[in-house]
């Protein structure tokens, strides 16, 4: 027996692994890629890689590729091996300490730009404006489940401050789990 979701907007899997995103917050995500066509993606917050699969299949078919950071190492060994057929870097670790700091600001700072950072882990307003002064012009921050992390209008006026445009912001659909911003440097 098929278990069918109560509404299109359910939590689902990707290629087996759950995904702790909606289907309204992919389709958000897929057309900031697809307008923006990053080179190199950047995922704090794995968790299990149920969006990391995801963000690998798309940069498999986009000549681009996928850093995945989380300070806990909860990717399965079968997700892990999916991983391996696509262009994913899992790094565990903690994004505030200087290793990984400096690994994410040279993928920010990569030839092949423009570069998307996608903060998803515990800490989303640090996450966001310690990697400011890295992304390069065209660069993409944003974030996702930012409510109870993140003021909106203070990040939009920092954000600004800093060189970027908001670009989305689907609050308006917070009861869908959507919640995501991004903001793009000029």
């Amino acid at each position: 027996m098929i278990t069918v979701p109560r509404h299109k907007y359910a939590l689902g899997t990707m290629f087996g692994v759950r995904m702790q995103h909606s289907a309204l917050a992919i389709w958000v995500l897929e057309a900031v890629l697809n307008s923006v066509e990053p080179a190199s993606i950047i995922e704090i917050g794995t968790d299990n890689g149920g969006l990391t699969v995801w963000l690998g299949a798309w940069a498999h078919f986009n000549d681009a590729q996928v850093l995945s950071i989380d300070c806990k190492d909860k990717v399965g060994e079968d997700t892990k091996e999916k991983l391996k057929c696509l262009p994913v870097f899992l790094e565990t670790g903690n994004v505030f300490d200087e290793d990984h700091k400096t690994l994410i600001a040279n993928w920010l700072q990569q030839d092949r730009l423009p570069a998307l950072l996608y903060c998803d882990g515990s800490e989303k307003f640090k996450e966001m404006f310690m990697f400011t002064d890295y992304a390069r012009k065209g660069s993409v921050i944003g974030c996702h489940d930012y409510i109870n992390q993140v003021d909106p209008k203070k990040a939009d006026a920092m954000m600004a401050d800093a060189g970027f445009v908001k670009i989305v912001r689907d609050q308006q659909m917070r009861d869908l789990a959507c919640m995501q911003m991004f903001w793009v440097r000029t």
